[in-house]
């Protein structure tokens, strides 16, 4: 009897302690500006931006197609903070395979985005996404050909900026449209 009492306390241990957040404790990262020097050689200036990055969910959630929605959002909004940090790591490294490398995840991930907006009918952030990589485009000869000048990193920084605020407010209103599941209760009210 004794060594079912201490084995069902395992178990329930164990299933609190699987069944808790096993994320740590993740701190939102600032972003950098890309400030060049005279010489057109970009560097390290000062932070300017939080990003703030949703929590991963666990194997708790429920599934319903608006947690779809968010977990979708979240997910391209990690994966445009990852390349806006590339990006400006391999500028201020000056490091050009870097940067063609985030280059090439950006223009996939900017081609993903479209993609999900004419799909989904978001016609104002489908028009907002085509503006920004049109202008992506427009300054991507000069990154190519080594030509970029100050003028060009601080573009493309801010553009980088707009895309990462664009996905955050893709997520606030995933959130916003994401209501929580209905869970039976077995309180005596």
């Amino acid at each position: 009897m004794r060594h079912l009492f201490h084995l069902g306390l395992f178990l329930g241990a164990l299933v609190a302690v699987t069944s808790a957040e096993a994320q740590p404790n993740r701190r939102a990262d600032r972003g950098v500006i890309v400030v060049v020097a005279g010489h057109g050689h970009p560097r390290y200036h000062s932070e300017k931006r939080v990003y703030r990055l949703p929590p991963e969910r666990g194997h708790g959630h429920h599934k319903t197609p608006a947690n779809y929605r968010l977990h979708d959002e979240q997910r391209d909004l990690r994966q445009i903070v990852d390349i806006s940090r590339a990006w400006r790591r391999a500028t201020i490294t000056r490091d050009r395979y870097g940067q063609a490398s985030t280059d090439r995840r950006l223009q996939a991930w900017v081609a993903r985005e479209l993609h999900e907006a004419r799909r989904d009918r978001y016609a104002p952030y489908e028009r907002r996404i085509r503006e920004l990589s049109r202008e992506l485009d427009a300054l991507s000869w000069r990154f190519a050909s080594g030509r970029a000048h100050r003028y060009h990193y601080v573009r493309k920084s801010q553009i980088l900026d707009d895309l990462v605020a664009l996905s955050e407010r893709q997520v606030h209103s995933a959130r916003a449209n994401t209501r929580p599941t209905m869970r039976l209760s077995f309180a005596i009210r």
